[in-house]
């Protein structure tokens, strides 16, 4: 799938395990991102051999795939995605549920369309798996992510409340 996005083209394509080193490296800025807001919930440094097989296990899951958009061979983004469905909830339908895990473009490259690409790409990967929904997570303080979510159709859904023990 090719779109032009502010007159960068970009790709979407499925990731490789050859796009593994950058997908760390952008993991890595939106961890950034997340430990300023919320550092007791998120590391301020990332264990380089955990997070390459982390990412790695949904890259070759079978259940899970991760696209990334790139410009002339360089990633500026990625999107995991994966399916679940219900079966062990006796009280809950039996559906299947696309869940997108983490969406991050560059910093230099936001505003772009390019997180749109990579969303739309997720959600057309969801239907192929005959997911009936898509679902995402988002932490109160990124508000910028939830006002992109909403222009993308999703709506908030359920709130999950903590407290320390």
């Amino acid at each position: 799938m090719k779109t032009m996005s502010d007159a960068t083209k970009v790709h979407i394509r499925q990731a490789e395990k050859a796009d593994l080193q950058s997908i760390c490296l952008l993991s890595e800025e939106i961890n950034r991102h997340h430990h300023q807001h919320v550092p007791e919930i998120f590391v301020a440094q990332t264990d380089h051999v955990r997070e390459e097989a982390f990412w790695l296990t949904l890259l070759q899951g079978a259940q899970s795939t991760i696209f990334v958009a790139e410009n002339d061979h360089d990633v500026l983004g990625f999107a995991s995605v994966s399916w679940s469905e219900n079966t062990a909830v006796p009280f809950l339908n039996v559906k299947r549920i696309c869940r997108i895990g983490t969406i991050v473009v560059t910093q230099a490259k936001r505003k772009q369309g390019i997180g749109q690409d990579l969303m739309n790409a997720a959600i057309q990967w969801g239907q192929q798996q005959d997911a009936h929904e898509v679902r995402l997570e988002v932490l109160n303080f990124n508000q910028d992510a939830m006002r992109f979510y909403a222009r993308m159709g999703f709506q908030v859904m359920s709130t999950i409340l903590q407290r320390a023990s």
